[in-house]
């Protein structure tokens, strides 16, 4: 047992038990040599049950082992099935779109819409995300680590709910036409491409965002390009407007659309 706070006469009880493990078990273990640690680990635990087995001096009836048996072994719990996993958490904020942001991972995970907009307390381990609300859970994932992806549940969407939220298909539609048809058409294909709508809205939102910051004209002329190659992705429009798309080339296209090929199967072949 361990020594307790502020009792010092208590340290040599301590000192004095591993005093006796160390005669008992490495002395007689001293002059013998092992060559791997399973033959070693059962070597001690040979001299542990002899240990635990030998009479008390005091006790000459009673011993360690005894001792266990009678008192402790039935007050014993059994062990967790699973081994213990070390929590990690972090507060985040709701987004607009229903869900946390995993900032280790750069993942995203659903919550049920009605928390849009407020602080929850996000609790990871190595397998599992786990979100709670006031201390109560709201929702449960398992841990992906693939960056800028989402693991989303239908349940905690507001497109399956009479709910009304200022971002949605309608609201990202309306901002682009408030544009041009061509970014409207470029924001469709975007939410198109996600297998939940609200999946697509913050890269929606960075679409409206680098339109503030672009001449409107080569704005609108990226998002045709970008139409016109099927590429409906955050990303890809920004590097093409960082690159320079006033230098882009008709052969882009080549870069980026797959040959035709007989062996090449299209998109229906997996439905």
């Amino acid at each position: 047992m361990p020594a307790r706070p502020y009792k010092p006469r208590d340290k040599g009880l301590v000192e004095n038990g591993v005093l006796n493990t160390y005669r008992r078990i490495f002395v007689p273990l001293r002059n013998q040599r092992f060559f791997s640690l399973t033959a070693l680990n059962q070597a001690i635990r040979s001299q542990l049950e002899l240990y635990n087995q030998t009479p008390f001096q005091r006790e000459p009836d009673n011993s360690r082992q005894q001792r266990f048996l009678s008192e402790e072994k039935h007050l014993l719990t059994p062990l967790p099935v699973e081994s213990y996993s070390l929590k990690r958490s972090q507060q985040v904020t709701v987004m607009k779109n229903c869900h946390i942001r995993l900032g280790l991972d750069q993942h995203y995970y659903s919550v049920p819409f009605r928390y849009i907009g407020q602080k929850v307390l996000l609790q990871f381990t190595h397998r599992q995300v786990s979100v709670f609300h006031q201390s109560q859970l709201i929702a449960l994932h398992t841990r992906d680590r693939r960056a800028h992806r989402y693991s989303t549940l239908k349940e905690h969407l507001p497109s399956t709910h009479q709910y009304v939220s200022e971002w949605s298909e309608a609201f990202f539609l309306e901002q682009a036409e408030r544009i041009d048809p061509a970014v409207r058409e470029f924001i469709a294909g975007l939410l198109a491409s996600k297998r939940y709508p609200e999946q697509g809205y913050k890269s929606c939102s960075g679409v409206l965002a680098l339109a503030r910051k672009t001449e409107k004209a080569v704005f609108i002329a990226a998002c045709r390009k970008a139409t016109e190659l099927g590429v409906y992705s955050y990303p890809f429009l920004k590097r093409m407007l960082e690159n320079g798309f006033a230098g882009l080339s008709v052969t882009l296209a080549d870069d980026y659309l797959t040959p035709e090929h007989e062996n090449i199967r299209g998109a229906a072949a997996y439905q």
